[in-house]
C-alpha cells in the first residue's frame, strides 16, 4: 500500500455547496446515517482504548477529552501490515470529523488547533489506497473546518490553518481518479474553495499571519496559484519580505530577476545580500550584478545612467531591460528608455511601444514611442484628435 503523491489542481464545474449531496449520491447505501446528527447531554466515557464510534460520538457531544485521544490515535504507528481504511473504519472518521465541525466554534484557540491537525490527519489516512468511495464524505466538513480556521479571530488558529492547508493543497485520496470525472471535479473544487481565503490572509494586520499565508500559498505546485504570494516582496516588514525570497528562491519563473531588483536595495541588507545570492545562483556575475543595482536604484538619475551602460554589452539582452525601464515612475527614465529602443524593434518592443503610444502619462513619452512605430502602428495608437467625430459618434 502507498501514498499517492501526484497533486490535483484543475478547477472543476462542481460548486462546494453540491459536494454534500454528490457524496451521498455515491456513497454505498447505509454507509453513513448521521447517527451523531443530534447531541446529548448524556456524558460519553472515553479513554485511549476506546473504539473509534464511540470517540467519534464524544466530539459529537462537545468533549474536549476525546481530541487528545484522537490526536494520539492518529500520531501512532500502525502495527498492523495493511494501514489501508475498511470502510467501516472510514465512516467513523468521517463522523469524527462532522462532530469537529459542529462544535469547532465552542472550542478554545488551542483546541481549534488540535481539530485542525486532526483533520489533516484524517484526511492523510484517506490518502492511502486503496480507499474506499466514501472519502468524498470527507471534503464538505474538512472544507469547512479548515475555512473557520483561516477565518478566526485568533491568529495562532489562522497560522494552525493556514500550516495545515499548505500541506493539503497536492492531496489526493488513496484511488485512481482516471475515469471518474464527477470525484476529480469535486477533489479540484474542494481545492479552489480554499484558495480565496488563504489569499486574504495576505492582507492581515498581523505579520506572522502574512508570513504564513506566503508560506502557504509557496507549497503550491501551480505558478498562476502560488504568484499571490509575491506581494509579500512589498510588505512593510521584512520578516514577510524574507519569507517571499526563502521560499520562492527555488522558483526562477515567478522570483524573476526583475521581480528580485528591488530588492537589491532593501533597508535590511541582510535581505539585500540574499538577493545578490540569489542573482548569483542563477548565473549573474557580479558585473551584472552591480549592473541591476543601477537599473533598481532609488535615485531617478542612477537609473538613467544605466541605459548607455546596457547598450554597450553583449552579455545581456538590452532590451529587456529597456522594456523595463520603460515602465519606471520617473518620466525621464521612460522617456530615455524609449528612446534608446531606436533600431531595436523587436516583437515585444513593438508591442510595449504601442501600449506607451496609447497610454503612457506623459506627452513628451508617448510622442518618442509613436515616432518609433511604423507608420499604420502610430495611427492605430494615437487618440483621437480634438473634434474628430471618434469622439462624438452619430448613429447613421
Amino acid at each position: 500500500m502507498r501514498m499517492r503523491q501526484a497533486g490535483l489542481w484543475t478547477v472543476g464545474v462542481l460548486g462546494l455547496g453540491l459536494l454534500g449531496g454528490l457524496a451521498w449520491t455515491l456513497m454505498p447505501k447505509g454507509a453513513i446515517k448521521g447517527k451523531h446528527a443530534t447531541a446529548t447531554k448524556t456524558k460519553v466515557v472515553v479513554t485511549a482504548s476506546s473504539p473509534l464510534a464511540t470517540l467519534a460520538e464524544a466530539v459529537h457531544h462537545g468533549q474536549v477529552d476525546a481530541l487528545t485521544y484522537l490526536q494520539e490515535r492518529l500520531k501512532a504507528k500502525v502495527e498492523e501490515p495493511d494501514p489501508t481504511l475498511g470502510e467501516a473504519e472510514a465512516v467513523d472518521w468521517i463522523e469524527v470529523l462532522t462532530g469537529l465541525r459542529a462544535t469547532f466554534r465552542t472550542l478554545t484557540p488551542s483546541q481549534k488547533a488540535t481539530s485542525l491537525a486532526i483533520t489533516r490527519g484524517i484526511l492523510d489516512k484517506f490518502a492511502v489506497e486503496p480507499t474506499p468511495m466514501v472519502w468524498l464524505q470527507t471534503l464538505e466538513p474538512s472544507h469547512n473546518l479548515l475555512t473557520l480556521g483561516l477565518a478566526d479571530a485568533n491568529l495562532e488558529v489562522r497560522i494552525a490553518a493556514l500550516t495545515e492547508v499548505g500541506a493539503l493543497w497536492t492531496w489526493v485520496p488513496g484511488r485512481a481518479l482516471v475515469g471518474f470525472p464527477v470525484e476529480r471535479r469535486a477533489l479540484a473544487d474542494w481545492k479552489a474553495g480554499l484558495h480565496p481565503p488563504v489569499v486574504l490572509c495576505l492582507g492581515h494586520s498581523e505579520t506572522r499571519a502574512r508570513a504564513a499565508a506566503v508560506h502557504c500559498l509557496a507549497a503550491l505546485p501551480l505558478d498562476d496559484q502560488a504568484e499571490p504570494a509575491l506581494v509579500g516582496l512589498n510588505d512593510p516588514q521584512a520578516g514577510v519580505r524574507l519569507q517571499v525570497l526563502q521560499d520562492f528562491a527555488g522558483r526562477p519563473n515567478l522570483l524573476t530577476e526583475d521581480v528580485l531588483l528591488p530588492v537589491l536595495h532593501d533597508v535590511y541588507p541582510d535581505l539585500a545580500t540574499l538577493a545578490v545570492k540569489l542573482l548569483e545562483g542563477r548565473g549573474l556575475t557580479s558585473e551584472q550584478i552591480g549592473l541591476c543595482k543601477m537599473i533598481a536604484h532609488p535615485r531617478p538619475t542612477m537609473r538613467a545612467s544605466a541605459i548607455p551602460l546596457v547598450l554597450n554589452r553583449t552579455d545581456i539582452d538590452p532590451v529587456i531591460w529597456l522594456l523595463h525601464l520603460s515602465r519606471d515612475p520617473e518620466e525621464s527614465v521612460r522617456l530615455k528608455a524609449v528612446e534608446a529602443l531606436t533600431d531595436r524593434i523587436t516583437p515585444e518592443a513593438l508591442v510595449r511601444l504601442e501600449e506607451i503610444a496609447a497610454v503612457d502619462p506623459s506627452p513628451a513619452v508617448r510622442a518618442a514611442a509613436v515616432r518609433l512605430l511604423p507608420e499604420s502602428a502610430a495611427t492605430a495608437s494615437l487618440p483621437p484628435l480634438p473634434g474628430s467625430p471618434s469622439l462624438n459618434p452619430r448613429a447613421n
